[in-house]
């Protein structure tokens, strides 16, 4: 369990700690409205609970939360999309699309004719 718990905290993940469990030595509480866990400095950051390997940073918004590389997705209110999909906001729901293939409007993902 020990070795799992390192393994874990090695890659940036743990699961939140119970009231009566502190982090193992070495790691921070990281806490707030997305969650609870333990993290070290040097392979992860921490924001408002959410966990991010310090390869990525925080995508926080009314969509969801989670973490990105910026070098090979984007955020848009808390969508992520990795490259070449792009954020598709609507109304009624948050999506990603191929831009190459598909439209985005007010409405769902319509399939562009091919020429």
């Amino acid at each position: 369990m020990r070795t799992l718990a390192l393994l874990l905290l090695g890659l940036g993940v743990s699961a939140p700690p119970s009231a009566r469990q502190a982090c193992p030595f070495g790691a921070a509480l990281c806490s707030g409205r997305y969650g609870a866990g333990c993290y070290g400095a040097t392979s992860a950051a921490c924001h408002d609970g959410l966990l991010c390997p310090n390869v990525t940073l925080p995508c926080l918004g009314r969509h969801g939360a989670g973490c990105y590389n910026p070098a090979s997705a984007t955020c848009s209110d808390g969508l992520v999309c990795t490259t070449p999909l792009q954020p598709c906001l609507g109304p009624q729901s948050a999506r990603c699309y191929d831009p190459s293939r598909a439209t985005c409007a007010a409405g769902p993902v319509r399939p562009r004719p091919r020429r």
